[in-house]
């Protein structure tokens, strides 16, 4: 957050929550504690977890910025949040 410039904006985007149950039913990712690992290459994996607007929303509460849009899209299978930085550029 240090890195916006007043005024500036900050995106955060993650898979949705519906988009990692769906890789999880396909049989392709493991449950591992609060998510899920899925299979990149060889032996190594990625945590995956899968977070709502309304959950970014949340985890940003302590920034000190505004939020400018919320965004979830079942189609496109991810969640989002754009946080503009206060003060003038």
């Amino acid at each position: 957050w240090s890195k916006v410039e007043p005024g500036g904006l900050l995106v955060i985007a993650s898979r949705s929550k519906e988009e990692v149950a769906r890789q999880q039913r396909s049989g392709e990712w493991l449950p591992y504690e609060a998510g899920f690992l899925s299979r990149v290459a060889g032996n190594s994996a990625t945590f995956q977890k899968g977070h709502s607007a309304e959950d970014l929303y949340r985890l940003t509460t302590g920034l000190p910025g505004r939020p400018e849009q919320l965004a979830h899209d079942r189609k496109a299978a991810y969640s989002s949040i754009m946080l503009r930085r206060q003060g003038r550029r």
